[in-house]
C-alpha cells in the first residue's frame, strides 16, 4: 500500500515552499527591475541620439519647441513630432518599460506618476520622459535667447547637460529655486497644488532615482537630490546641494 503524507509532513513541505518563495521572489523582482532599467536606458539614449541627429542636419541647432506653420495643425509641429523621424518613428522609444499606459491610474488627467506614463496629448502621444526644454532653439513665444542652450555651440560641458529624463510630464524648465513636488515621489501634480518644473523629474522610477541622457549621449542614473546638484539644466543654472530626499 502506498504510504500517505502525514499532516506534519505536509506542513513541513508547505513551510519549505514558503521559505524558498520568500528567498526567490525578491531576487526575481530585482532581476525584473534591472531589466526595465536596462531597456529604459536604451530607450532614453535613442531619444538623445534623435536630438543629436536633428542638430547635425540643422547646423548644430536644436529644434524649436514647436514650428508653427500656417495651415498645419499644432500637433504636427510639436517637438515630439519634429524629432520622431530621427528615432525611426518608434513611439515606444518614449516609454520606460517600468511605467504603464493607464489613464485611470493618473492622479491628474494626462499627467503621469512614478510608474504611470503621461498622455494622451499632442495627438495620441504617450511617454515616460520629459525633454529638458532649455535646449530648445526658441518657441513661438520666446526666440530662444537668454538661458536657452539653442545649439551645441553654446554648450561648455555636454556631459552634465540633460536632454531627457524619466518624468511624469512631457517637458520641463528646471530652475535653481525649484522645490520638490507636493506629491513627493510621483512628481509635480497640478491637482495637488502644482509644483516646480524640477518636480516633474522627481519620480521614484528606478530605486529612488531616474535615468537621464545628456548632450554627449551618456546615460546616467541620478538620485533625486542629484537633480539639483549634478546637472546644468540651462546656461545660467548653478548646481546647488539640497537635502529634500532621503
Amino acid at each position: 500500500m502506498k504510504r500517505l503524507f502525514t499532516l506534519i509532513e505536509l506542513l513541513v513541505v508547505i513551510a519549505i515552499i514558503a521559505i524558498l518563495a520568500s528567498i526567490l521572489l525578491p531576487a526575481l523582482s530585482m532581476a525584473k527591475e534591472k531589466g526595465y532599467n536596462s531597456q529604459c536606458q536604451s530607450n532614453i539614449r535613442q531619444m538623445g541620439m534623435a536630438i543629436t541627429m536633428y542638430a547635425n542636419e540643422w547646423d548644430e541647432y536644436f529644434s524649436p519647441y514647436d514650428n508653427k506653420i500656417v495651415g498645419v495643425l499644432p500637433n504636427e509641429t510639436f517637438w515630439i513630432n519634429l524629432y520622431k523621424p530621427y528615432h525611426g518613428g518608434d513611439d515606444a522609444a518614449r516609454l520606460c518599460p517600468a511605467t504603464k499606459v493607464s489613464a485611470s491610474d493618473q492622479l491628474t488627467a494626462g499627467w503621469g506618476r512614478a510608474k504611470v506614463a503621461w498622455g494622451p496629448g499632442w495627438g495620441t502621444n504617450y511617454g515616460s520622459y520629459a525633454l529638458n526644454s532649455w535646449i530648445h532653439n526658441g518657441t513661438t513665444a520666446n526666440p530662444g535667447t537668454g538661458s536657452y542652450w539653442c545649439s551645441f555651440r553654446k554648450m561648455t560641458d555636454p556631459t552634465i547637460i540633460p536632454f531627457f529624463g524619466d518624468a511624469n510630464w512631457v517637458d520641463a524648465w528646471p530652475g535653481n529655486g525649484d522645490a520638490p513636488p507636493p506629491s513627493y515621489w510621483d512628481g509635480s501634480q497640478p491637482s495637488q497644488g502644482g509644483g516646480s518644473s524640477m518636480g516633474r523629474f522627481c519620480v521614484d522610477r528606478h530605486w529612488r532615482g531616474i535615468n537621464i541622457v545628456c548632450a554627449d549621449i551618456s546615460v546616467k542614473r541620478a538620485r533625486l537630490n542629484e537633480l539639483w546638484s549634478k546637472f546644468k539644466w540651462h546656461s545660467t543654472y548653478t548646481p546647488v546641494t539640497v537635502s529634500y530626499y532621503p
